[in-house]
């Protein structure tokens, strides 16, 4: 059974999902299988709704913050991954990026976080309703079906062209983070370092510097984090990584 609200969102049909998340709050409410299909939330980002609609969405249910889907993450790695880099909506002059923002300030502001409230990245068991031992989880600790945190996601759309106060934002709501590795062994720090050897251009560059900084000034830590890969992994540690890729 899918929601009316889930369906206009589907539709892409935001006015009628805003007007239905204020008359129908409940359609807002994940099911006991979100994790595996969608939130009215969810949904609404993935398609790309302007943030009138998200934030009418979030407050009739705020709960759809913290669900994390099996193979898609937390509803953080959805607004990541659908974030179209200079996109404004034409009917209110929004960039997208204020929707991940407004997202991200709501996470944050729901979970009291501060600066150190997690500074390492021994992250207990996230189970498939997005939780452990029997609560709500962090949904900048959750993790992809890769194993990607939303850091690890973040950095890379930073080095091209992403607003460095969110990836501030991310780094300080969950330092930890920085030093986690992915399904891929590889952890932000690399990433990051990593995205030279594509692009090779000193703008590129630059950037990849201040987020190298702002990753090792949360957390220092990350910088003795190797990539496991065999009979190298010896070898393969951020600073083996900056060197390597110039």
């Amino acid at each position: 059974f899918e929601p009316v609200l889930v369906r206009l969102c589907n539709n892409k049909q935001w006015d009628e999902a805003s007007r239905r998340a204020h008359s129908h709050p409940n359609e807002a409410v994940p099911s006991s299988q979100a994790h595996r299909s969608t939130t009215a939330l969810s949904a609404a980002v993935r398609g790309g709704a302007p943030l009138d609609t998200v934030v009418c969405i979030l407050e009739a249910c705020p709960k759809q913050l913290f669900v994390c889907h099996l193979r898609r993450g937390s509803i953080l790695h959805d607004a990541i991954l659908h974030n179209k880099h200079k996109h404004t909506h034409r009917s209110s002059g929004q960039s997208y990026f204020d929707v991940l923002r407004f997202l991200v300030s709501k996470s944050i502001e729901f979970l009291n976080l501060t600066p150190t409230s997690m500074d390492n990245c021994d992250i207990p068991h996230i189970d498939e309703y997005g939780g452990h031992n029997g609560g709500e989880v962090n949904p900048f600790a959750m993790f992809d079906c890769l194993g990607r945190r939303p850091l690890h996601l973040v950095v890379s759309k930073a080095c091209m062209g992403m607003d460095m106060d969110l990836v501030s934002m991310f780094v300080r709501a969950y330092p930890g983070a920085a030093a986690c590795r992915d399904g891929d062994s590889q952890t932000p720090l690399t990433t990051a370092l990593s995205v030279t050897t594509e692009v090779g251009n000193m703008e590129i560059e630059m950037r990849v510097l201040e987020v190298c900084k702002l990753l090792l000034q949360a957390f220092p830590a990350a910088a003795t984090q190797g990539i496991s890969s065999g009979r190298s992994a010896s070898l393969t540690t951020p600073l083996w990584c900056a060197i390597y890729y110039g």
